[in-house]
């Protein structure tokens, strides 16, 4: 019998998830990615998907178009897989953005190309590899809630804007490209739909990078447009949902980690006690899922004892002692039906354990890394400046975050010691004095018309007698007028003349 669900009311944990997928115009699940998590350090460390680059492409794409070519099908467009210099210059100024707000290890697709590694190694002419998504291939290190915060206050409104105004004027000046009614695509074997899917993917990417590059998690989940999707209602749903999850981790956060939310009530609760009255409250589930991956690397992840790592010292012995091909070593390699030479250098080189865990989406690595949170004694407060959060460090009790304001290029902390400054010197006037002299005396310190030991000398001397002008000791104008008299103007050129 066929079930009717026209009046089926879905829960509020059916109508969370659903949220947190794609619809008919986007598909949040492109790239596989993975997260290693190191309690002992507090770090994250994310490898992101490399394989939807054309480098690693190129052998489905000619399988592909060879397919199409002998059933006479369509052929599904896609970018052009030899790149521009504009869009290695893109590409250049992407990484430069992005170096500045993380710690980002990049493949080394430039050294790759110009060796002859790319023929030996893949079969590969050498030419210029298009980086799609500049994080594609890299390693991305944090430390514990930095992703989250990056994420949090990205500001996502201005080029969702952008970009919506651009989609309405790419449908005026051309067309829409939707289709007016569902078509049936015939699909053959896997590697249509992974070609035709990447082809999407670089066809989406353009159109909505400057959204995705706000943040780390959004650059490293790219959304794929669906085919003869409205690009429109694409983005809408996109941003929505980017939207909802940055005030979902805000609440989250004041919720669990601020001290000063409801104290009288939370105060003596840890955050994953906090955590878990924050979601029964909400009617949501308090259990969780995760897809854990466990690979062999020769690169060290966690610790310093396998299966995990080694010592530095340790890893140095046991490579320069290479392992030695004795008779019993040939026998158990001919056992097996292989090379000694091969059991010899497996046997020499260290394999480490990396147990992680895969993402494919934004609200997946922001659940994994705020869960990893709940189990490590990660602290955060409020910046009394600018409304932030920010993750405080060692036992300090900061007031003021080390965020750089870019229409200054200064931190929060910096600036409020200015403000705070101006108002004491304000209400103390031997404070506006101080300040006053010291900028124009450091100015000429820095071209050398003061020398720095008289410089020092002046600013003891200085403070000794602001702090008593202060007291009364000493009036404004006789501070003043000392100030002033303490290193004499130079005298003017031609000022005899």
């Amino acid at each position: 019998m066929q079930k009717d669900y026209s009046e089926y009311v879905p829960t509020e944990q059916e109508r969370y998830q659903l949220r947190r997928r794609g619809n008919e115009f986007i598909d949040f699940e492109y790239f596989n990615n993975r997260a290693r998590f190191d309690p002992e350090c507090r770090t994250l460390d994310i490898q992101v998907d490399g394989k939807k680059e054309s480098l690693w492409m190129d052998e489905l794409i000619e399988e592909y178009e060879s397919a199409q070519e002998e059933r006479g099908g369509e052929e599904f467009l896609g970018l052009d897989e030899d790149g521009t210099e504009e869009d290695w210059r893109d590409n250049e100024e992407d990484v430069s953005r992005l170096d500045k707000r993380y710690r980002v290890s990049y493949f080394p697709y430039e050294d790759l190309i110009k060796s002859d590694q790319l023929t030996k190694t893949f079969g590969i002419a050498p030419r210029n590899v298009p980086m799609n998504n500049v994080l594609s291939g890299t390693d991305v290190h944090l430390k514990y809630g930095e992703g989250l915060l990056d994420f949090i206050y990205a500001d996502f409104d201005s080029p969702t804007q952008m970009v919506l105004d651009y989609i309405r004027w790419l449908d005026a000046a051309y067309g829409r490209e939707t289709e007016s009614s569902p078509s049936t695509e015939k699909v053959y074997d896997q590697t249509q739909e992974i070609v035709e899917q990447y082809y999407r993917y670089q066809n989406t990417l353009p159109l909505i990078k400057e959204i995705m590059i706000q943040s780390l998690y959004t650059m490293a989940c790219p959304p794929v447009f669906t085919e003869g999707a409205d690009r429109h209602k694409a983005v809408e749903h996109y941003y929505a949902y980017l939207c909802e999850l940055q005030k979902e981790y805000l609440e989250l956060l004041e919720f669990c980690f601020d001290e000063t939310f409801h104290p009288d009530l939370l105060g003596e609760r840890c955050p994953a006690e906090r955590f878990h009255l924050c979601r029964q409250l909400h009617g949501l589930s308090t259990s969780f899922e995760r897809t854990e991956s466990l690979l062999f690397s020769r690169m060290m992840t966690v610790g310093k004892t396998m299966p995990y790592g080694m010592s530095l010292d340790d890893v140095c012995q046991r490579l320069q002692r290479q392992f030695p091909i004795t008779d019993e070593l040939i026998e158990f390699a001919e056992h097996y039906h292989a090379d000694p030479q091969k059991v010899s250098m497996l046997l020499t080189i260290p394999r480490y354990l990396r147990v992680g865990y895969e993402f494919s989406r934004p609200d997946q690595i922001l659940e994994l890394e705020f869960t990893k949170l709940l189990e490590s004694d990660v602290r955060f407060r409020k910046c009394q400046r600018c409304g932030r959060y920010f993750i405080m460090k060692g036992n300090f009790n900061p007031r003021y975050c080390d965020r750089v304001e870019e229409w200054c290029n200064r931190t929060c902390r910096e600036l409020a010691a200015q403000e705070n400054f101006k108002e004491k010197a304000a209400d103390r006037p031997a404070f506006g004095v101080y300040d006053r002299y010291y900028r124009r005396y450091a100015a000429r310190k820095k071209v050398r018309q003061i020398k720095e030991d008289e410089f020092k000398q002046w600013r003891y001397e200085a403070i000794h007698l602001r702090d008593e002008c202060e007291a009364g000791k000493l009036t404004v104008e006789e501070y003043t007028q000392w100030m002033e008299d303490y290193f004499p103007n130079r005298k003017k050129k031609n000022a005899g003349k």
